[in-house]
């Protein structure tokens, strides 16, 4: 986030809370931000080491972050439920406290949301 936040002349903050859609950021600033992300993130890397998103390097993120549908190709993210992880993280952290032992916090689901970032992978043959 640095880099981003280097490039777009912005707090480290600030780039936060415009990735994670969470605060008050000026319209001005919040398109710095994500001019700055698009002109930094991924799709520069992968023509940098000679590699076609998604021909040849399928890319992946996770917490399906608002820029992740505004980059070309828009990303495919896996989606998961941070509050109920948090919930329930929270819950046995307060068993262990109170009761000096929790229970398994279990499995929770992850969605993907396939965007054009990624492709089938290559048959062998």
């Amino acid at each position: 986030m640095k880099d981003v936040a280097k490039h777009a002349r912005v707090s480290v903050s600030t780039v936060s809370h415009v990735l994670n859609d969470s605060g008050p950021v000026a319209p001005e600033r919040r398109e710095r931000v994500l001019d700055a992300v698009r002109v930094l993130e991924y799709p520069e890397h992968c023509r940098e080491a000679g590699l076609r998103v998604p021909e040849e390097v399928s890319v992946v993120d996770f917490d399906d972050l608002p820029v992740s549908a505004l980059l070309t190709p828009r990303l495919t993210t896996v989606r998961q439920p941070a509050h109920d992880m948090g919930f329930r993280a929270a819950s046995a952290l307060f068993d262990l406290l109170e009761k000096g032992e929790s229970g398994a916090i279990g499995e929770l689901p992850a969605v993907v949301q396939v965007r054009e970032s990624v492709c089938p992978p290559a048959v062998d043959g």
